[in-house]
């Protein structure tokens, strides 16, 4: 899955505790490969801040962070409407409270479709921390 997108430009950042297979793959991809310490978030931001010089930075974790079933349909539906086509995953389909998107990434993707998601899903970020946010601030937020 990595050897398409990376290269020797690149950096990609696993957590410690990621299956063997995954860094495997991050580390035949040629591009450079970090380690951070699991459940650490200052060794995380330390090595994103040293690795600005990488073209590319990708992070590659086990876990996934899950979303309310509120917050995931409005992270979803941006998503979709910005041309990205992804499944929201929510009870009973996961535990309760620990909805999560799910997409595929295939050989047939460019360059530029990897880019549109990035872009996506930051806007999508700053759509969900106000969401986030809002509810809390309504009590809703559960």
């Amino acid at each position: 899955m990595f050897a398409p997108l990376f290269g020797a430009k690149d950096c990609i950042i696993c957590d410690a505790g990621v299956h063997p297979s995954l860094a495997e793959g991050a580390r035949l991809a040629g591009a450079r490969l970090v380690t951070f310490r699991s459940d650490d978030p200052d060794d995380l931001e330390d090595i994103l801040r040293r690795s600005r010089w990488a073209r590319f930075r990708a992070v590659v974790t086990n876990g996934v962070h899950p979303f309310t079933g509120q917050i995931l349909r409005e992270t979803v539906n941006h998503l979709y409407d910005r041309g990205i086509y992804c499944h929201g995953l929510c009870y009973p389909v996961v535990p309760e409270g620990e909805a999560r998107i799910r997409l595929m990434v295939s050989a047939l993707h460019s360059e530029a479709h990897i880019q549109q998601t990035l872009n996506a899903f930051e806007s999508a970020r700053e759509v969900a921390a106000f969401a986030v946010d809002a509810l809390d601030a309504l009590g809703g937020l559960q």
